[in-house]
């Protein structure tokens, strides 16, 4: 697991507990995802938000910090999420899900991103719910505002996409039909409540932090 402090320490917890450093950016820190293969060298860092200064990082195995783009290129970045290599258009139930606090669970299809495989999506919360779409280009980053072509989301407190794997993971777990209709109600409010929370701490199950 990795964590991530308002003050902008980033930690890594093992499965024994052990906790150690990551890299401090002096800053509040959130909405973290790894960047996939197509990053080119930054393949496997961490990507990080500070919301306050409008600034996305990379974050190094080994704790080095490089700034994508420039400071104050993502006003209100509220989170980072990378577009799964493997998202598959032709399934209704793969896309990316926000949490629209303290309303609801917001959806748009993955027919949205399929030219973005494997870039980021950057969420804005405050300056008019933008998004941007970031790639690395071989030599630098390129940073795009991003346009739904489908259904549309229109409040961007926090992105998770969902692929078949999180699906295989939800069947091998599913309830009685009589229970999952107490548990949908039950963990949309825990997860709306505990994505607005992650401005104090944020944790969050990612891939190990390897190249």
């Amino acid at each position: 697991m990795l964590v991530a402090t308002t003050s902008g320490n980033i930690y890594k917890i093992t499965s024994g507990g052990a906790i150690s450093l990551v890299a401090s950016i002096g800053e509040n820190s959130e909405g973290m995802d790894i960047a996939s293969s197509a990053w080119g060298p930054y393949a496997g860092d961490l990507l990080v938000g500070s919301e306050d200064s409008g600034t996305v990082r990379l974050v190094s195995p080994t704790g080095t910090v490089t700034v994508l783009g420039s400071v104050g290129e993502f006003p209100g970045v509220e989170t980072v999420s990378v577009v799964p290599l493997n998202l598959n258009a032709a399934d209704p139930l793969q896309g990316f899900y926000v949490a629209n606090y303290p309303n609801n669970i917001q959806f748009a299809t993955a027919s949205n991103f399929m030219s973005l495989l494997g870039d980021a999506i950057i969420t804005d919360e405050f300056g008019g719910n933008t998004m941007w779409a970031v790639s690395y280009n071989g030599t630098g980053f390129t940073v795009a505002p991003f346009t739904f072509t489908g259904n549309s989301i229109s409040q961007f407190e926090d992105g998770e996409f969902v692929t078949s794997q999180r699906e295989t993971d939800i069947g091998n777990s599913t309830p009685e039909p009589a229970s999952l209709l107490l548990l949908g109600p039950a963990m949309l409010g825990l997860a709306v409540g505990h994505i607005r929370k992650r401005r104090i701490a944020l944790g969050r199950d990612l891939p190990p932090l390897q190249r």
